[in-house]
């Protein structure tokens, strides 16, 4: 916290809209690079994954949202390391990075130049432990004092990684309209090799690091965060917490098939003039 200076905050609501690029292998470019172009006046919103792909392809984004409290130098969730997702910085993006990313991450991005902008992620641990065990009354929070957040600090809700984040971010920013692109929690059909690995801690029994799902008719393969993705968005489909309108861009995924299976509101139009 001590080597960011500036913090988001709140904002009224407004007509913006943002394209929201998370980091699943199926993107197709050159739908979102015609989408964009449909929608000039669109903010590009992206995570530290697809942000190379972004850049690679001629596409500036206008933030990209860090969520990360593990060292630069390590191995990310998708098996790139962290640092090389960063070796081209473009002064023009905005970097959202959460109050609880790694220093190393943060010092990285400095030396880079970069223009970065803090956020409060939302935890159960930051509440103070007497209210912990406590339902919240009007969303009014009380902080752990031996954080070092301030009270009355704006903190920002959503899931588990930094796409659905970038929703709550948004949203706080007075954005109601999201084009979700690469928001995909699942990926090819591992190898047998593969298919063996195992995950968990030293003292839990492994699990398998990539696992098979089904919804519907349709099989997916996907890892245990993925999943835990697809499950945060599973939910914001099925019950919004915040009041937006979603669009999402992709096909046969495991995010497009949960999309698919939420019942759709009639519009005002479908209602009154269809």
């Amino acid at each position: 916290m001590k080597l960011i200076d500036k913090w988001l905050g709140k904002f009224p609501m407004h007509k913006g809209n943002v394209i929201l690029v998370s980091g699943g292998p199926y993107l197709n470019i050159n739908k979102l690079k015609t989408h964009i172009r449909n929608n000039p006046t669109s903010k590009i919103v992206c995570v530290k994954h697809s942000y190379p792909t972004l850049i690679n392809n001629g596409i500036l984004p206008w933030a990209c949202i860090v969520l990360d409290p593990r060292p630069i130098t390590g191995v990310s969730t998708h098996g790139v390391t962290r640092k090389d997702l960063f070796k081209k910085i473009e002064k023009k993006t905005k970097f959202f990075v959460a109050s609880m990313t790694d220093p190393s991450v943060t010092k990285f991005l400095i030396k880079k130049g970069a223009d970065i902008h803090g956020w409060h992620a939302f935890t159960e641990s930051l509440r103070d432990p007497k209210e912990q065990k406590k339902k919240m009354v009007n969303n009014q929070v009380t902080l752990n004092p031996d954080i070092g957040i301030p009270q009355g600090a704006t903190l920002i809700t959503g899931g588990t990684c930094a796409a659905m984040r970038a929703l709550g971010i948004m949203h706080t920013m007075g954005f109601r309209h999201f084009d979700l692109f690469g928001f995909d929690s699942s990926m090819e059909e591992p190898t047998k090799e593969q298919q063996k690995e195992t995950t968990g801690a030293d003292d839990e029994e492994p699990k398998p690091k990539y696992i098979k799902v089904g919804v519907g008719k349709k099989n997916f393969w996907t890892t245990g965060e993925l999943l835990a993705m697809a499950q945060d968005c599973e939910r914001t489909f099925a019950d919004p917490v915040m009041e937006m309108d979603l669009n999402l861009f992709g096909e046969d995924t495991l995010i497009t098939a949960l999309w698919d299976l939420q019942p759709k509101p009639k519009t005002f139009e479908e209602k009154f003039d269809g």
